[in-house]
This record gives C-alpha cells, sequence and structure tokens, in this order.
C-alpha cells in the first residue's frame, strides 16, 4: 500500500502552484482592504463628529435672544397690540408719537424726517416745494408733492400742522422774478401779467379773472399766494 508523505501536500504541479499563489494574493489583499477600511472608518469618524459639533455651536452662537417689546427675553403674559408695537417701534426711531405734531412752515429736514412714514427723500420734496410756493396753506397741498398720495397724507396728517403764516408776492412789483420762480405760474401767465402792468396795476385778485390766461382754479389757488400793494 502507497503511503502519502507530508511533503506529498506540499508538492504541486506547475498549474496548480499559479492557482495557489494567485489565491494566496487574493486572500492577502482582502484582508488588507477589511483591515484598511476598518482604521479609516476609525479615524474618519471622530472628526466628523467633531466638525459637526464645531458647527452645531457656531449655530448656537449666532442665534439672537428673542426681547419682547418690554425688555425682556421671557415671553410676556400677553403680546402687546399691533399699534403698541408700531408705536413702540416709531419712538425708537425717534418718530412723533400720537399728539405730537410738526409745523409744516417751519420745519427742517429733520423734524420733517420725525413724522411717521416720511424718510430723507420725502422730505427733501417737501422742503423744497414749501420753500417754492412760499408756505403751505393746507395739508392737501402736500398731493402736489411727487410722489405723496392720498394714503401717505392720510398716514401723516395726523403728524402735521400749520401754524407760521405763509409768505405772499406783490404782484405790482418792477421785476416779476419771483413769481417766475411760483410752481403755480406758468411762463405764459406771467408773460400775460408783464402785458397787463404796461398799462397799469392790479388792482386785486378779480383782476386776473379777465385774463384769458388764468383759469378759475388759478385764480383760486393763486389768492393766498399775490398781494396787490401799489
Amino acid at each position: 500500500m502507497w503511503h502519502m508523505k507530508w511533503k506529498d501536500f506540499l508538492y504541486f504541479r506547475s498549474k496548480e502552484r499559479v492557482a495557489v499563489i494567485a489565491l494566496l494574493i487574493l486572500i492577502f489583499l482582502s484582508a488588507g482592504v477589511y483591515l484598511f477600511a476598518g482604521l479609516w472608518t476609525d479615524k474618519s469618524r471622530p472628526t466628523d463628529d467633531k466638525k459637526a459639533l464645531a458647527e452645531f455651536d457656531e449655530f448656537q452662537r449666532d442665534l439672537q435672544p428673542v426681547y419682547y417689546l418690554n425688555g425682556n427675553s421671557e415671553a410676556p403674559d400677553q403680546l402687546p397690540s399691533d399699534r403698541e408695537a408700531s408705536d413702540n417701534k416709531e419712538k425708537s426711531k425717534g418718530k412723533l408719537t400720537e399728539g405730537q405734531t410738526v409745523d409744516l412752515n417751519n420745519a427742517n429736514v429733520e423734524a420733517l424726517k420725525r413724522i411717521p412714514g416720511i424718510g430723507d427723500a420725502f422730505a427733501k420734496r417737501i422742503l423744497d416745494y414749501r420753500n417754492a410756493l412760499g408756505g403751505f396753506v393746507s395739508l392737501e397741498q402736500l398731493k402736489e408733492v411727487k410722489g405723496f398720495s392720498d394714503k401717505k397724507l392720510g398716514k401723516c396728517a395726523s403728524y402735521m400742522c400749520i401754524r407760521k403764516k405763509h409768505k405772499q408776492i406783490s404782484v405790482n412789483l418792477p421785476s416779476l422774478a419771483r413769481l417766475q420762480a411760483h410752481p403755480y405760474l406758468s411762463e405764459r401767465q406771467i408773460e400775460s401779467l408783464r402785458q397787463y402792468l404796461k398799462n397799469g396795476t392790479i388792482g386785486s385778485i378779480d383782476d386776473l379773472q379777465a385774463l384769458d390766461t388764468f383759469l378759475d382754479k388759478d385764480v383760486i389757488r393763486l389768492a393766498h399766494y399775490l398781494k396787490f400793494e401799489k
């Protein structure tokens, strides 16, 4: 009977040796991949966790506490009404509150900006138009300011008043330069006044009605701003 020796188990033919070597290579590669993946996972997890925690900490630092109108970060039993919230917001901006008013004919830009709904642009427009007119005689004239709507006037009117008297211009002066800058007079109307004054003086506002260039609405508007000194 033929007996196999231990060396016989290690003997391989040429093709078998190639297969065994290839198998061993695959085993070693698989083991290497497994170990490397394990090490990579163990190392990467703490890094990712630290990064996530750092981002969360930064997010918490950026959070701002909610402060209510009473100055506390605790929520009050009852939230203020919309009107109260609006009043507090206006106070924080230096705006006028209910009962306070500004004289349109005596206010500078900063005073006009205190009126709720009036910013820098509108304050400057109001001031420029007031200077051109010689002063306001009615709050309704604000609607003649560019961009000033009925809605805006309704919002602002309670904070405005007219105390200081507007200026008047003498029609019978030799020079009509001041009249030429008035927004209620056109060049054609100025010329008709000039021609009329060549033959005498204008006695009253009624004399303007005799001129074809003046409509009734023009006369009504100008009556506040013209004086007829001789």
